[in-house]
């Protein structure tokens, strides 16, 4: 209630309105004999002595007041949402059970949700007054040197007196049922429009696709294990779309979208979205975008209706747009201090030239920061159309239940724009690299080579061939690594995409070690493509493709998400389903060829980021 997500008191009291920290929130350890509760913002030094006592004042209104019942439902909802969604996996079922077993018995787990609603307002007021007191309180400030220096000697005893006379802050205004509900009617006229007609289409291993009149697709796999529910909505196209002059619009419009609709502003969405335990995720690929939320089932349908007003009627609005772009163009210049995936990028320039999957994630700083609100909402248009879209759902939802909700939810919805320019398939690669030289103590090269696209056969095998090669036990590991030392990391995977896509080895060394690991690991690859891996190598891969596989499909978003990325790229959910099959069936002669065809050092691809070793 107090600093649990954007819609908790210290996060729009201090944050939102008052705008003196970057992020803040609290949490609680509970031990077996005693228990921390811990308040802990970010901010500009210049803030310290204004942002403690707003702090405070949330605090002693917590002290003072009793909450409302809007904000205690809202707490219990996340409470709720957060203990099923831990037993979601084995795991996760098995630290639970571990953990009450060592509170006196693991029956105690299956009493948190009722005892949770039992608890009442006057107790949470009778709780925060006696534990939440100036004199059980320790502050601790963590400030760069000069902030440090510049202050004066800290004085607990004066901030303790300053602190005990703070006032409790004031009740942020909260939305009336009434209000809300209004709204909600007034975001969806189209359930007094003709329902589109929906046509069962096929079922496979218990997960159904329907089709609607105007294209959509919903998936759908009904799962009780759990009170949950996860909806993935996604939109084919999007960044492979992309040219260097919108470079970064898709991402851009993505996050914004979900800042606000025509009916409601962002801190409303925040509101209703935590007041039902959930947040919307945003989903990026190269081949597609889209959203998704995971919920307690029992409000999988007001959420739904929040998501599909957000995704059809986004405001765009101005303020939004200008602090999503700022975010955007703070990612672009982070991303270069993260070696993988900023050598990554380079490595991705040099290997697909004036392709769409050439360009940066985070898009070209230039367009980003010149695209106007006309151009998302002309980008929208032609993006986020019904005939493009895949919902996938998987939880304890009934099957008719979500064919009414998506029915609904685009009865009205017309058919405009024309979609994105197909950007074709890759033109085939010569060697070629991109070097970057930074001064720093590490150098990261990736080193990759041209694989076919997603949709054909050679996949699985080469999938295996990255299980053999990768990993503590793997070839390259081994020999870079394991052997003689020359790298710090040594990894090697896949980049699968529709048009197309490579086999990557990543590597990060000393600077004076870049040149001796890169020609090792090709002589590695040398004597795997002569001799070919061992039987058993190959064998102990496909057991740990095919169970890693297995293991990720345990809970509902892993499997709504990869329903959802198999249909909108063109597989079909039955990919997902016979993926274990299909990489059982891969043989020894699959491997060698697939290690030969494609592993060939006459036609790699090298992004280097290059440190250079500072002298003291």
């Amino acid at each position: 209630m107090l600093g649990g997500g954007q819609a908790s008191r210290l996060y729009q009291g201090v944050k939102e309105r008052a705008g003196l920290v970057d992020s803040i929130g609290a949490s609680v350890d509970s031990f077996r004999d005693l228990g921390v509760f811990t308040i802990m913002a970010e901010h500009e030094p210049r803030n310290a002595a204004a942002a403690l006592p707003a702090i405070q004042a949330e605090v002693e209104r917590l002290r003072r007041e009793p909450p409302a019942n809007a904000e205690m439902e809202r707490a219990r909802t996340a409470i709720e949402f957060r203990y099923h969604q831990s037993r979601s996996e084995v795991l996760g079922q098995s630290a639970i059970l571990a953990y009450y077993e060592s509170l006196g018995g693991h029956h105690l787990a299956d009493e948190l949700v009722e005892r949770l609603n039992r608890v009442t307002a006057g107790d949470v007021l009778r709780v925060a007054h006696a534990c939440l007191t100036l004199e059980n309180a320790t502050h601790l400030a963590y400030l760069p040197e000069p902030a440090a220096a510049a202050l004066p000697a800290p004085d607990p005893e004066g901030l303790a007196a300053d602190l005990r006379r703070t006032a409790a802050a004031g009740a942020a205004p909260e939305e009336s049922t009434e209000s809300a509900a209004a709204a909600r009617a007034d975001a969806g006229p189209q359930a007094r429009s003709p329902r589109p007609r929906a046509v069962r289409v096929s079922v496979s291993q218990d997960v159904s696709r329907h089709r609607f009149e105007s294209g959509s697709v919903l998936l759908h796999e009904r799962r009780g294990e759990v009170p949950l529910v996860t909806f993935c909505v996604a939109f084919r196209g999007g960044r492979s779309g992309e040219g260097r002059e919108n470079s970064g619009i898709t991402r851009l419009m993505q996050a914004t979208m979900i800042k606000g609709s025509v009916t409601r502003d962002a801190r409303r969405v925040a509101l209703e979205m935590e007041g039902l335990g959930a947040s919307i995720d945003r989903l990026i690929d190269e081949d597609y975008f889209g959203f998704a939320f995971n919920i307690l089932a029992k409000h999988a349908r007001r959420a739904w209706d929040v998501l599909i007003d957000l995704v059809r009627r986004p405001a765009f609005r101005h303020e939004e747009i200008d602090k999503e772009r700022m975010l955007q163009l703070a990612a672009q210049e982070s991303i270069k201090d993260q070696s993988l995936p900023y050598t990554f990028q380079l490595f991705r320039q040099a290997a697909f030239g004036s392709h769409p999957y050439a360009l940066p994630s985070f898009g070209l700083a230039v367009p980003v920061q010149s695209m106007k609100r006309e151009n998302l909402v002309r980008w929208h248009r032609a993006m986020v159309r019904p005939a493009t879209m895949v919902v996938a759902v998987a939880g304890d939802l009934e099957e008719a239940e979500a064919i009414d909700m998506v029915e609904s939810s685009i009865a009205d919805w017309s058919q405009e724009g024309h979609g994105e320019k197909d950007p074709g398939q890759l033109v085939a690669w010569g060697a070629s690299e991109v070097v970057e030289a930074r001064r720093r103590q590490q150098t990261a090269q990736v080193i990759g080579f041209p694989t076919p696209g997603l949709q054909t056969p050679e996949r699985f095998s080469l999938d295996v061939v990255q299980a053999v090669t990768s990993g503590l036990g793997g070839r390259f590991f081994e020999e870079v690594r394991g052997k003689r030392g020359l790298a710090y990391a040594v990894h090697a995977f896949n980049y699968h995409k529709v048009a197309g896509g490579a086999f990557a080895v990543y590597l990060a060394t000393s600077p004076k070690n870049e040149a001796e690991a890169r020609r090792v690991l090709f002589q590695e690859i040398a004597r795997i493509r002569h001799e070919g891996p061992r039987q058993e190598e190959i064998d102990r891969a496909i057991r740990y493709v095919r169970g890693s596989h297995l293991i990720a499909l345990q809970g509902n978003s892993q499997r709504a998400s990869r329903y959802a990325d198999a249909e909108v790229r063109g597989l079909g959910m039955e990919a997902v389903q016979a993926y274990p099959e299909r990489v059982a069936s891969v043989a020894y002669d699959d491997v060698h060829d697939a290690v030969w065809r494609y592993l060939d050092p006459d036609r790699c691809a090298l992004g280097v980021l290059r440190g250079e070793v500072v002298n003291p």
